[in-house]
């Protein structure tokens, strides 16, 4: 197992950390006070005005990324409703992912001098990343899910590790938390599935993860277990969702789509800009990370 880093490095840890987040703060802040465009209007006005049922119980349109309109509705309530206080949550969770990313690093490394290193640079890269920044100042639901997507990846690794009955706990909260704030975060989950039946299906213990099968059939059930969490979180407006379902398809020729203008973008984000020079300036971190 890896040595636990020492007084002085775990110090040095926690200001770059701070740094890191001051770093983010500084960059996302002066968005917050922009006028207001139009999902954010129709989230907040649809739902999040009308209270914490309201936004959890009604689904007039896929503007409702419902924790987010939750969480709007509880910030508007406390300090008034005004541009900054709409997307407060969102910055806020932004600034969380940056120490999400740098915690998942050093799950996935360890403790030692080398994960230490990862998990500041993941820290730093998230906090300047521009794919990484936008969702952070938008009243939406798209930087809780990041934030999300890394909590429920490293509470997937640890609980892999510990095999402890609320670390899996833990993983399908976190789980049902992020699809609860975005439906696409339902991906995250899906890919851990995935890898937990190729373990199962090689039948043996990954020779470089040291995962057995009978981890990987607890990870299926903790995955089980999100799947029944997020239902219940979303029981109130599940007869809403399948009312419209017909708006989950792209049926009349100008919504996104993955071969179009969209999917580009979305490959280009992967190196964490929607530009090419940028994004392919990180595609080698990108490559390390596979």
């Amino acid at each position: 197992m890896n040595d636990a880093p020492t007084q002085h490095s775990s110090r040095r840890f926690v200001v770059a950390m701070v740094a890191a987040v001051l770093l983010a703060a500084v960059i996302r802040a002066p968005f917050l006070t922009d006028s207001l465009w139009y999902d954010e209007i129709a989230a907040f006005l649809g739902y999040s005005i009308n209270g914490p049922w309201g936004a959890v119980s009604t689904y007039y349109t896929q503007a409702n990324h419902v924790l987010h309109s939750l969480l709007a509705w509880g910030s508007g309530a406390a300090l008034g409703v005004d541009e900054v206080t709409v997307r407060l949550p969102s910055f806020l969770a932004g600034l969380g992912t940056v120490l999400a990313v740098a915690w998942l690093a050093m799950t996935a490394l360890g403790r030692d001098a080398k994960g230490v290193r990862l998990a500041v640079t993941a820290a730093f890269i998230t906090a300047l990343l521009p794919i990484a920044v936008l969702p952070a100042t938008e009243a939406r639901g798209y930087s809780l899910m990041t934030l999300f997507s890394a909590l429920m990846t490293g509470t997937f690794l640890r609980a892999l590790r510990i095999r402890t009955r609320s670390a899996w706990l833990i993983y399908a909260a976190a789980c049902a938390l992020g699809i609860w704030a975005h439906l696409v975060t339902v991906c995250v989950p899906a890919f851990h599935a995935a890898w937990c039946v190729a373990v199962l299906v090689r039948g043996a213990p990954s020779t470089t993860s040291g995962i057995t099968p009978k981890a990987a059939r607890a990870g299926l059930m903790a995955i089980g277990m999100a799947a029944l969490l997020t239902l219940l979180v979303y029981a109130p407006i599940l007869p809403a969702m399948f009312a419209i379902r017909s708006e989950f398809r792209a049926l009349d020729g100008n919504e996104p789509t993955l071969i179009g203008p969209e999917g580009w973008m979305m490959l280009l984000s992967i190196g964490g800009s929607w530009k090419m020079w940028a994004s392919l300036a990180a595609l080698p971190l990108v490559v390390a990370g596979l």
